[in-house]
Parts: structure tokens; sequence; C-alpha cells
């Protein structure tokens, strides 16, 4: 009984320590710069810069490409997640046409 206890304590205590998991927002709109590791995209009146991370997800038309290939790409989709102000994309899905 005792050893369960503990098992159970070690448990929670564990799961206490996890960070949050970070709320993706997914953005839509115009690609109007791809620079470095760093792609800007026009939502509505807005232009926002998302940091793309290595670990991200990139694709044009459904196949996956490099960052840099999204120079050609008109239109994007980006799931990110907001840290410390800044946006960080998770996965990019850019296409040639609307």
């Amino acid at each position: 009984m005792i050893g369960f206890v503990a098992c159970a304590l070690v448990t929670v205590s564990l799961h206490a320590d996890e960070p949050p998991t970070p709320e993706l927002k997914t953005h839509e709109g115009r690609i109007t710069r791809v620079e470095g590791q760093q792609l800007t995209v026009l939502v509505g009146k807005m232009a926002m810069t998302f940091q793309v991370e290595d670990s991200a997800k990139v694709s044009l038309d459904g196949t996956p490409v490099p960052l840099a290939r999204l120079a050609m790409a008109q239109f994007a989709t980006v799931k990110a997640e907001e840290r410390r102000g800044k946006f960080y994309a998770v996965e990019v899905a850019a296409r040639s046409k609307a």
C-alpha cells in the first residue's frame, strides 16, 4: 500500500513539472517575404512575421520543400504558437494559387 501511494505521488509531481502545452493558432494570408528562417504573411491588413523553426513542417502545394522555396508561393496557412510576443511557426502549408 505504501509503495502504491509513493508511486502515485511521484507520477503526480512529474506531471506537475511539465510546461503547459502551447496553444497553436492558424493564420492565413498572402506571402510577402521569405528571408532566412523568417516568413512574413499579410493577414488581413496586418503583416505578421513568423520564425520558422528547423523542425517545422513546410510544404508547397502538398509537397515538402525547404523554406526558401516558398518565395515562389502566393498564399500560406501557418500554424504557430506565440512565445514572449513572437510567433513561431510549427507548420506552413503554402500554395501557388488561391
